[in-house]
């Protein structure tokens, strides 16, 4: 008996406290939205491989594609060098 009165009191005690909700505002750091430049998709002009011992190809590619490769190649390194930049310039506010 005594146990029920014991287990009793410790469950009413429980229930009669009400936990208290408290609101704790709580800053989260945010990427800012990225330059559009940097967002659109880079206008990149496609080589056209040859076929292997076309006249005026080396390795499979002509003058004017060897140049186009060199042309995509420098346009991808500089975004990702604009990217890096973009995103290491970023500081956030404390």
């Amino acid at each position: 008996m005594k146990h029920y009165i014991l287990c009793g009191s410790l469950l009413l005690s429980a229930c009669a406290t009400t936990p208290e909700t408290i609101e704790v505002r709580v800053p989260v750091p945010t990427m800012p939205s990225a330059p559009e430049t940097l967002v659109e998709p880079p206008v990149l002009r496609v080589p056209r491989f040859s076929a292997p011992g076309s006249v005026d190809s080396i390795v499979c590619l002509d003058q004017y594609n060897i140049e186009a490769i060199k042309e995509m190649t420098s346009e991808l390194v500089a975004r990702e060098k604009a990217w890096r930049a973009w995103y290491n310039s970023y500081q956030p506010k404390p």
